[in-house]
């Protein structure tokens, strides 16, 4: 039996954390997912042990870079992925 991959995906856009949840599975995965919107949710999200942290840079009323920063925090061997198309050719260069 295939042990599901927990993903805590920081995400506004539903259709996106979908589209993603459906590539993941039709790559054969088992995923069970958790979406946050906001700082309050994010916080939640991380206290659920995620394996991975999927996040997207740019949000209403948070942002990505923060989250990396609590992440880093409360669990720093998560990896932490950015998933968006917001970021600019600087950003990409800087890291």
């Amino acid at each position: 039996m295939k042990r599901e991959i927990r993903i805590l995906f920081l995400e506004d856009l539903v259709p996106d954390v979908i589209r993603a949840e459906n590539e993941l599975r039709n790559a054969g995965l088992s995923v069970q997912t958790h979406r946050a919107d906001t700082r309050e949710a994010f916080m939640e999200g991380l206290e659920h042990s995620p394996d991975v942290i999927l996040s997207d840079h740019g949000l209403p009323d948070f942002d990505g870079l923060t989250a990396l920063e609590l992440a880093r925090e409360r669990c720093p061997d998560v990896p932490f992925i950015f998933v968006t198309n917001a970021l600019s050719r600087e950003m990409e260069v800087e890291k």
